[in-house]
C-alpha cells in the first residue's frame, strides 16, 4: 500500500501544480488583454512564470489569436503598434540617442556653414578688388592708348 500511497500523492501534487499553472496563465492572459498589452508566447511566459514549452502544449490556439490582434494605440496622428515596457524603453533609448547625434551633426553642420559664409565674403570681397583692379586696369590702358594716338 504504501507505494500506492506515494503514487497517488505524486499524482495529485503534480494535478495540483498543473492546475496552478493553467489558473496563472488565464489571469495573465486575462490581465494582459485589459491593459492592452502584446499577448506573445514570450511575454506570456514571462508574466504568468511558466515556461514557453507548457505554452505551446496547453494554449497555442489562443495565444496565437491574441497575438494576431495586436493592439494599435494613436501617437500624434500615426497608428503603431502598442508596445511591451521594456520594448517601448528600448525604442525610446535608441531614439534620444538618434536625436542627441543628430543635434551634434546640426551643430557641427551650422558652424561649418558660419565658416563657408564667411570664406565666401572674402572671396566675393577680393573678387571685388580683383575686378575693381581690372576695371582701373582697362580704363588705364585705354586712356594711354588714346593719348599715344593723339600725340603721334
Amino acid at each position: 500500500m504504501g507505494r500506492n500511497a506515494t503514487t497517488s500523492g505524486l499524482a495529485a501534487s503534480a494535478e495540483e501544480r498543473s492546475v496552478l499553472a493553467r489558473r496563472k496563465t488565464e489571469e495573465t492572459i486575462a490581465q494582459m488583454r485589459s491593459a492592452g498589452e502584446p499577448i506573445t508566447f514570450k511575454t506570456v511566459s514571462e508574466k504568468a512564470q511558466v515556461s514557453r514549452q507548457y505554452l505551446y502544449q496547453h494554449f497555442k490556439d489562443t495565444i496565437e489569436k491574441l497575438r494576431t490582434r495586436r493592439t494599435t494605440v494613436v501617437v500624434e496622428g500615426e497608428t503603431v503598434a502598442v508596445r511591451s515596457a521594456g520594448r517601448a524603453a528600448t525604442v525610446e533609448l535608441a531614439l534620444r540617442n538618434k536625436i542627441a547625434r543628430l543635434e551634434a551633426e546640426l551643430r557641427e553642420s551650422s558652424k561649418e556653414a558660419s565658416s563657408l559664409k564667411r570664406r565666401l565674403e572674402r572671396a566675393l570681397g577680393e573678387a571685388e578688388e580683383w575686378r575693381s583692379r581690372h576695371k582701373a586696369a582697362v580704363t588705364e590702358m585705354l586712356d594711354l592708348k588714346t593719348r599715344l594716338r593723339s600725340s603721334g
